[in-house]
């Protein structure tokens, strides 16, 4: 039996597709100082977070809960970039929804729904605007003809 490699493999990647997974890279980066901001903050308010007869401790545990679930997400989505520019449509479709929800974020931190009330917030608030601007660039590139040749298989043009 014959095995058959994979004809998407074989194409090279279009400028655009590596462009697009740079931004993600940073759009990742970004994530990861808005959430160890977040932390830095959250243990900063561990009593208050823990209340009147709460355990800091509890606090404690839940903010380094919620590193490690941020480092795994941050994890596969490496794997979904991976997969993109191995021509994979439906990581293409992944990644343009959460890119859509960052920029949506992103609208929100810019005309001010939500207001940051302190030097913390300011900091979560810029990596959003941040991320969203890099989403909005990759997700641009990620459809424009040479990119959806590319995922839909089509033809090189010449």
């Amino acid at each position: 039996m014959e095995v058959r490699k994979d004809v998407r493999d074989e194409r090279p990647v279009p400028v655009d597709v590596t462009t697009a997974a740079q931004l993600w890279w940073g759009v990742i980066a970004f994530g990861v100082v808005s959430m160890a901001a977040g932390v830095v903050e959250g243990y900063g308010h561990r009593a208050d977070l823990a209340g009147a007869n709460g355990s800091t401790r509890l606090v404690v545990m839940m903010l380094g809960v919620s590193v490690v679930l941020g480092l795994l997400l941050s994890a596969a989505f490496l794997l979904v970039l991976r997969k993109l520019q191995r021509a994979r449509n439906w990581a293409r479709m992944i990644v343009t929804l959460v890119g859509g929800i960052l920029v949506l974020g992103a609208l929100f931190n810019v005309v001010g729904l939500v207001s940051p009330d302190g030097p913390v917030s300011l900091v979560i608030g810029a990596a959003g605007i941040i991320q969203g601007v890099l989403a909005a660039g990759a997700i641009f590139l990620l459809h424009r003809g040479e990119s959806n040749s590319y995922f839909l298989r089509f033809p090189p043009s010449q």
